[in-house]
């Protein structure tokens, strides 16, 4: 998979200032939301600039099963991985492995 850095940077700071970057990872991947899109990546593809880039604005990437909401001048909201994803998809886990692989 391919991510263009500069682009990707650059959503996740729009969403990261309007406090609507939501980071998660499940056992084989990565996803990066704010509501309006998400970008699920396998955790081998994604590159340590594309992880720096999340952890130079969260501070962190979550574990296995966690997620979080992260914004300008709050601190990281971890929620129910599956809540978060089900306001994502309309779905459950189950959906999103589905759909990113």
């Amino acid at each position: 998979m391919f991510i263009n850095t500069s682009i990707f940077k650059k959503l996740i700071k729009e969403a990261y200032n309007a406090y609507m970057l939501m980071v998660g990872a499940t056992e084989y991947e990565y996803f990066i939301s704010n509501g309006a899109w998400i970008i699920c990546v396998n955790k081998d593809d994604f590159t340590k600039k594309e992880k720096a880039a999340v952890i130079e604005l969260t501070g962190e990437l979550p574990d296995i099963g966690q997620a979080f909401k992260a914004g300008k001048d709050a601190p990281n909201q971890y929620e129910i991985s599956k809540t978060v994803i089900r306001d994502i998809w309309g779905g459950d886990l189950q959906t999103v492995n589905v759909m990113c692989q």
